[in-house]
């Protein structure tokens, strides 16, 4: 996988905007270490810094994913990718309409309690047919 022109492109937008040290936090997924990206983020002045290995929870985006997939797909049956694709647009609504801003829900390691929230709304847990 190389990096894309699309990909290019926004990554010299953004080392356009900035005057400061840019640090470019990534997974250790192996496409992130291509020396394509290694040398670009050199020559650009980017430092990239990569999240340990099997400690996703660290990653904002993975405690997310795990939410996602608790609320929608754990225990699922659905009848078809339609009713699966409507029951996670309807998750993500219900997720979205107010964030919790990321000091709030603190990030925990994968082996500590499920991820639970005071409350849900029952129309996230509803079955789209």
């Amino acid at each position: 996988m190389a990096l894309t022109p699309a990909g290019r492109a926004a990554l010299d937008a953004v080392d356009a905007l900035l005057d400061w040290q840019l640090y470019l936090v990534c997974d250790n997924l192996s496409p992130h270490k291509k020396a394509e990206i290694t040398d670009w983020c050199q020559a650009n002045e980017v430092e990239l810094v990569f999240t340990p290995s099997n400690a996703s929870w660290l990653n904002w985006i993975e405690r997310e994913f795990t939410a996602l997939r608790y609320f929608t797909l754990d225990g699922s049956d659905y009848p078809s990718h339609t009713a699966q694709e409507r029951a996670i647009a309807r998750y993500l609504r219900w997720r979205t309409s107010e964030p919790i801003p990321n000091a709030a829900s603190p990030s925990t390691p994968r082996s500590a309690d499920p991820i639970t929230y005071p409350t849900l709304l029952d129309e996230a847990l509803v079955v789209c047919v």
